[in-house]
Formats: C-alpha cells, structure tokens, sequence
C-alpha cells in the first residue's frame, strides 16, 4: 500500500510540475491519435488551445487516408503534408466512386516534394488507369518507403503487359501487395521484400521459393498445383503462407499435397476459396486437429487446424462445393473430428439446424448467426423466429462456457424471441450442472417484449451479457 502511495503522490508531483496546460495538451494528443485527418481538423476547430496542441503534434499527421481524390482533397494536401513535419508518413488512398475523375496525376505531382518521407503507400482502384502516374512517381527516389499496395479491387487476374517497373528508387522496400497484376518482367527488388502478395503463373509457382527466398509472408492468388510446385528449402525463413484460388474456379487438392512440399513446418498457413474436399482431407489425418469450425449462411465454411506435435496452424476461409450441404452433414455426423472442437458456430437462418453427433468434451464456446442478410437469397425465418424449433440433435458439450448470439444484418431490426432462445438451450444444450455460465448477445439484436420468455431465458443461463461483435 506504501509504494502505491509513493507512485500516486509522484504522478501528483509530476502533474504540478507540468501545468493543467501541459496535461491537457497531452491528453487531447493522446485522444487524437485514434482520429483520422478530417476528425483532428475539425477537432482544431473547437478552441485556440486545442488548435494549438493538434497542429503541433506532427505525429497525428503522419497517416493520411483519401478516398475520391476530388479538388477538395488536392485543395488541403499541400497543407496537411507539412503538418507532420519531417516525419516519415504512410499514404492510402482508396479510389470508391469510379465513375467520377480521380486526380492521381494531380495528387503525384504533389507528392514529389514528400516523397524522401514516404514510408508507405496504399492506392486502391478498380481502374488500372489509376497505377500509371503512381509507377512514374515511384521512378523517383523513395528511399525509406518500406510498404507499397496496389492491389486492384477485383478478383480476376489482370492479363494486361506489365508495367515497366524495376523498383530501383526504393531501395528499402519490405512489403508489396501487387494483387492481381502481371508482375513486371524485371522484378529484381522484389527479391528482398519479406512480405508479398501476387497473383501467381506457372512460371513462378515452380520457383516462387527461391525468387523470394527471403519473404518471410507469403500471399499467392491463383495458386494451383497442376503446373508443378516448388519445394520449400530448409533455410527458407517462410512463417506464414496464403493460398487462394478464385472463388470461381473450383480446384481441389488435399492438405497431404502441401505438407509434401515441406509446406507443414510453417507456423501459418491459410487457405483460401478451395472446396470442402480440402478441408474433409485435413480431418481424415491423424496429423491435424480441427480447433474451429464455422457453418455460414449458403454452407459456406470456415476452418482453423492445428498440426499435432507441433505449432502449425491451418486456417481454411470461404470454403464451399456443390455438395456443400452433404460436406456439412458430414462434419456434424463425425465424432472423431470434432474431438478437440473448441469453438463452433452455426446459422440459425436454415430450415433446419443440424447440431453435431456425440460428446463434445473440448467445446468451449457455441456461436448462432442471427438474422438475414440482405444479399442473401433465401428468405429464410430464424429457427428462433419460428413457431416450432426444427433442430436435429442435442449439443453434448460437459464443458461448454459460453453461448453467443451473432448478428448477420445489415441493420439492428433482428429480434430474438427469449422463449424459444430458453427452449432452445434447455432441449438441445447438454452440459455439466443445470445451466449454461454465460450467454452473450450482440448489441446489433434485440429480444423482443415477453416478460415470460425472458424469466425462462434466466432460469437456463447464469448470466446475460451484451456485447460488441
């Protein structure tokens, strides 16, 4: 108790020393650097003494985000440019509206005089267009510029030539998102980045290891494996690698194909937009253990594994297949799979819901997607929302923690009916004792008037806690 005295009585002594104007600058800056630039400028606005303290903070100014470079934009960058001083500061521009003109020219030319502090840059667009006057800008020096994305916002790869870059002025850059385009003839710079993401041919599928040889993040679009596939080298510093294939083109192979390539020693691996059958393969070996499992809307799966033994973790996304609701059947109905499940969530907005077979020993946390999103097709009702329960099975899980209500809306207008959310629980939730410890609901639902409804609802779980998902 004495030293924590001694700590309060010091922060006291400090607070004099500094002045109630010296501890107000230090605050506003402190709740400032969670704002954007058009916050802080309006945040300048309020007083003399705030003005004061956000424009001579030249680290509030060194993230810029633009979208839709209007005039407007090009109007105020020659003056939020010098505000972060001679600070290295990172750039994103996001390009949303497409069908007005966007002024990259304009807003390169304005970056030349910055660009020896330029430390990153993100340009978004669904234009290619858009990249020219950035390539010509980047045939300037950037000597410090370390991360550099520009990733077209679509899925298709970009068969356009090339553009002419050798990367020569940027002499330290790290990291390079170069989505979906053809990578330039010339990419010798791009030999020493340790992050990357690019959109994969068979050229560089069969030797994408040594051409980056010392990329420790890995990112391959389009990746498949009938052209032949590198081995990974034992010195390779590789820790996280992801493979995605477009959503379109359904392409199979099986966890077993990767760990031949010496793939199952890297702690990260993430696979992308491939068919359950991958997913199906993983399960079937002894080597791997399903941790997470998620049943979207449209039978859509996601997937976390760890490799026994050993610190490997594989997370599968956007899994799907023709036979999508069969694969799914099939995971609930094997026992042996779900052994060391600790974290499943399903969709309420189905015809029905199918809750796994047997006894979940290791399943701690039991989540429902709620609600109906807008781009979905199907106007299904909740199974909470109907008048009768159409659920298959009885979720044995002894050690079970927590119940998580999801919302899948595009708006908060989801109700829940608290009487059959406690039906729900009390017929198909099996755990130790007489209630479920914890219930947590989202704060973008809402359970509808019915006072009965929620009496029952607390007779089944110990406590009801909001939160933000």
């Amino acid at each position: 108790m004495a030293q924590l005295t001694d700590v309060f009585e010091s922060d006291a002594s400090s607070a004099r020393k500094l002045g109630p104007d010296a501890l107000l600058e230090e605050l506003l800056t402190a709740i400032a650097d969670f704002l954007e630039w058009p916050e802080l400028v309006r945040m300048a606005r309020v007083c003399h003494a705030w003005r004061h303290a956000i424009l001579n903070c030249a680290a509030l100014w060194t993230r810029l985000d633009l979208y839709d470079i209007g005039n407007r934009a090009l109007v105020l960058l020659p003056e939020l440019l010098p505000l972060s001083g001679n600070h290295p500061f990172d750039l994103r521009v996001r390009i949303i509206n497409e069908t007005t003109r966007n002024n990259v020219h304009e807003l390169c030319l304005l970056l030349q005089p910055q660009l020896h502090r330029l430390r990153a840059l993100t340009l978004r667009s669904r234009r290619r267009s858009n990249l020219a006057p950035l390539f010509e800008l980047l045939l300037r020096p950037a000597p410090i510029l370390l991360h550099l994305d520009v990733a077209l916002d679509s899925r298709d790869h970009d068969t356009s030539r090339p553009y002419d870059v050798t990367f020569a002025s940027v002499p330290n850059l790290r990291s390079v998102n170069w989505g979906s385009l053809n990578l330039p003839e010339f990419q010798s710079r791009l030999f020493d980045v340790t992050s990357l993401r690019i959109y994969v041919t068979p050229f560089i599928t069969v030797r994408v290891f040594s051409l980056f040889s010392r990329a420790t993040t890995l990112c391959l679009d389009g990746f498949r494996m009938t052209s032949g596939v590198q081995t990974l080298p034992p010195e390779h510093p590789l820790e996280s690698l992801e493979l995605r294939v477009h959503p379109d083109g359904k392409y199979d192979f099986s966890l077993q194909d990767l760990l031949q390539l010496d793939l199952g020693r890297i702690m990260s691996l993430h696979l992308r937009c491939y068919t359950t059958a991958v997913l199906i393969s993983a399960c079937q070996d002894p080597e791997w253990q399903l941790n997470s499992l998620t049943i979207e809307y449209d039978e859509e799966i996601q997937a976390s594994l760890t490799r026994r033994n050993s610190h490997s973790v594989c997370r599968m996304t956007g899994l799907t297949s023709s036979n999508a609701t069969q694969s799914a059947r099939r995971l609930m109905n094997e026992t042996a799979w779900l052994s060391g499940l600790a974290s499943l969530t399903l969709s309420a907005a189905r015809p029905y819901l199918l809750l796994p077979r047997g006894r979940l020993p290791a399943l701690r946390e039991f989540s429902l997607l709620c609600g109906t999103p807008s781009h979905w097709t199907t106007q299904a009702r909740s199974l909470l929302e109907s008048d009768t329960l159409n659920v298959r099975g009885t979720l044995d899980a002894p050690h079970l923690r927590v119940i998580r209500l999801l919302a899948r809306t595009d708006n908060n207008n989801t109700v829940v009916p608290p009487g059959s959310l406690a039906r729900f629980i009390s017929q198909h939730v099996r755990v130790s004792g007489d209630r479920v410890p914890l219930l947590k609901i989202s704060v973008f639902l809402r359970f509808s008037d019915d006072a009965v409804g929620m009496a029952a609802l607390r007779a089944t779980v110990d406590t009801i806690e909001d939160w933000l998902d």
